[in-house]
């Protein structure tokens, strides 16, 4: 059939819906409209940001060469966006072994607010919280993958970043 067809099922092929790049499109836009958020190194599958108030000197000890930050930031919101699933996560990415344990500490030491922190760190890329998870989005319009998003999103800004800003900000004594 190929053979016969090729052209046709060639356009077909290049042509067909991205709905990953369309979701990471609306979650930027997302976060763009958050006037207190920075965005950060995104691909298609992963989308980072912070928050303005947590983006202090202390906190950018990462490995630049590591492809975790463009702003060399140790720790970092992330949507991981994935044909299935879009999940938020917050991580301790690569970087000051120092800093990265004390990020750690600072989680153990609040399980309120921070929900993974049962096992070890690892040595690159730990999570000390998930935020949220939306399932099988590949059943779904894009559209109202978008609403839920954008609901779970803007609970989560008003709700908990408060919290973790405070937390760090307390913790690392930034004036």
């Amino acid at each position: 059939i190929y053979n016969n067809h090729r052209e046709a099922l060639d356009l077909l092929f290049e042509n067909r819906p991205d709905n990953q790049q369309e979701i990471k499109g609306r979650i930027i836009k997302i976060i763009q409209k958050h006037p207190s958020l920075t965005l950060d190194h995104s691909t298609k599958s992963y989308i980072h940001f912070i928050p303005k108030e947590l983006d202090f000197k202390e906190l950018k000890v990462g490995a630049a060469a590591s492809g975790w930050s463009e702003e060399n930031r140790i720790m970092l919101f992330e949507i991981a966006n994935d044909s299935r699933r879009i999940k938020m996560i917050l991580a301790i990415g690569p970087g000051e072994k120092n800093v990265r344990e004390k990020i750690y500490g600072i989680a153990i030491k609040h399980p309120e607010v921070f929900n993974k922190t049962k096992f070890a760190l690892t040595p690159k890329w730990y999570t000390i919280h998930t935020e949220f998870r939306i399932n099988d989005v590949e059943d779904e319009e894009i559209d109202e993958i978008e609403k839920k998003i954008d609901e779970k999103f803007y609970k989560f800004i008003n709700d908990k970043v408060p919290k973790i800003i405070e937390i760090f900000k307390k913790e690392f004594v930034v004036k």
